[in-house]
């Protein structure tokens, strides 16, 4: 793994589940890395005003978050989660009360 690519990244986040970590080096774009640091996608951040692009950490992390969850957006959904945490604690998260 060639960490130095990471050298002057401005932001950083891992996501360990779907195996990419995202940099965000201060421009209108974020690079993502497989975990070995293999660059395998970017992204442009939008709505980002020039002005506001070397500094605006906040709008940056919600897009990387945005981007990430695109990625599971047309999965089925399926409540093996729940049934698992019933089975293994007997607790219901369904019930609502």
């Amino acid at each position: 793994m060639n960490i130095s690519k990471l050298n002057k990244a401005q932001f950083v986040k891992v996501y360990e589940d779907s195996e990419r970590v995202y940099a965000w080096f201060g421009g209108f774009g974020v690079s993502i890395y497989d975990l070995e640091l293999n660059e395998i996608d970017y992204f442009t951040v939008v709505n980002l005003s020039p002005e506001e692009y070397w500094t605006h950490f906040d709008k940056v992390k919600l897009e990387i978050e945005l981007h990430e969850d695109g990625l599971f957006a047309d999965e089925d959904c399926t409540d093996d989660m729940l049934w698992q945490h019933w089975l293994e604690t007997g607790e219901d998260l369904e019930i609502q009360g």
